[in-house]
């Protein structure tokens, strides 16, 4: 019995060590009054890494936001005396707990979880660009996906069409009756698009579906010109076939 009894209080005594362990692990915001409600545009235009009010913006949660509304409320009562200071004091917790809280909670924070989602994605685009060869992709400042320049082209089409830029937000309507090889390069940038939230799954499949199909398209092509060719004797040329379109995935079949 007294085994256990010694163990309970073990148990107990390690259970607030840790909690208390826990509690001292949180940091804690290093405010005085008045509090200057204008610096958590920081939690907006700051860097991740950057500090404010003792907490690296990363590390922001609405518990801070908690903690400073109170530390406010604290300032009220404890402010500094003299004409109109207290209610000044109150209007400014007021104007806090009506717009800046709300707007910091409901604005300020969601977008910087969005941040921290996206914080590796610069370093995957730039990766992913360079295997992929994609030098016709544009990118934002931060290294975000832009725009991409697709080719119309055809080598075996006299008259050669012209490129068109795509935006992310603009590859979901399509890219019409783009090349293969533009196709998959489509699929890929549309990959990057998606990892920065700028486009959708849908969209990906879409494309990647469609570049896809085009291969067996253009495979199936080559085979027939295989065929004719050992056929005839003589290399098939271009103008000896209809045109092979992907439009309804068409294959030759007169030459």
């Amino acid at each position: 019995m007294g085994n256990l009894h010694r163990t309970t209080a073990k148990f107990c005594l390690t259970a607030l060590l840790l909690a208390a362990a826990s509690t001292s692990a949180r940091a804690q915001l290093r405010l005085n009054c008045p509090i200057p409600w204008d610096q958590l545009r920081t939690l907006e235009t700051g860097s991740l890494d950057a500090d404010l009010w003792g907490i690296k913006v990363r590390d922001w949660k609405v518990e801070y936001l908690d903690e400073a509304l109170r530390k406010s409320e604290e300032c009220v009562r404890t402010g500094p005396g003299g004409p109109g200071g207290k209610s000044l004091r109150d209007a400014e917790h007021r104007d806090a707990v009506a717009r800046v809280y709300p707007f910091a909670k409901d604005r300020y924070l969601p977008e910087l979880d969005q941040r921290l989602r996206i914080e590796g994605v610069p370093a995957m685009v730039a990766t992913a660009i360079s295997q992929a060869n994609l030098t016709q992709v544009k990118l934002t400042p931060n290294g975000m996906p832009s725009s991409i320049l697709l080719k119309y082209d055809d080598p075996n089409i006299v008259q050669s069409r012209q490129s068109r830029e795509y935006s992310c937000g603009s590859l979901d309507r399509g890219i019409d009756d783009a090349t293969a090889e533009s196709y998959r390069q489509a699929a890929v940038f549309a990959r990057l698009c998606a990892a920065a939230q700028q486009t959708t799954a849908t969209t990906v499949a879409t494309l990647e579906r469609k570049a896809a199909g085009l291969d067996a398209v253009t495979k199936a092509a080559a085979t027939l010109a295989t065929q004719v060719d050992a056929a005839s004797g003589r290399p098939l040329a271009v103008g000896d076939c209809i045109e092979l379109t992907h439009r309804d995935h068409a294959i030759l079949t007169h030459c």
